[in-house]
């Protein structure tokens, strides 16, 4: 879903190469290579921030069965969530969520403004 309108993503690390973004975000970039994250060659595998537009929708997503996902809510409007499996998740600034990626889950933002988390 990282490339649609609705639910887009910046990325500061992708396929563990700093991108060109990560230049626009110094302190953020700096704090992710000083945190123990997954790194291939010392640079964190991918870092993005991820964007949902009012209405966004996703539909069930099952992306990946190796993965653990940790999402940490910078901007949050009201009725903006997560399920994963059978557990639904309103976001909450600055409280880490985290999940195993093999589980269906979905979001949406049904807010008039935009989400980032």
């Amino acid at each position: 879903m990282r490339g649609k309108l609705d639910w887009s993503s910046i990325h500061l690390f992708k396929n563990a190469h700093r991108t060109e973004a990560a230049d626009e975000f110094p302190l953020t970039a700096a704090a992710l290579e000083a945190v123990d994250l997954v790194r291939i060659d010392g640079t964190p595998m991918e870092a993005f921030f991820s964007r949902l537009i009012p209405g966004a929708y996703s539909a069930a997503l099952r992306p990946s069965p190796i993965r653990l996902t940790v999402h940490l809510p910078l901007i949050v409007p009201e009725d903006c969530g997560i399920r994963v499996g059978d557990v639904t998740h309103h976001w909450i600034e600055g409280k880490i969520v985290a999940f195993d990626d093999s589980f269906d889950h979905e979001a949406w933002n049904n807010a008039p403004t935009i989400a980032w988390c």
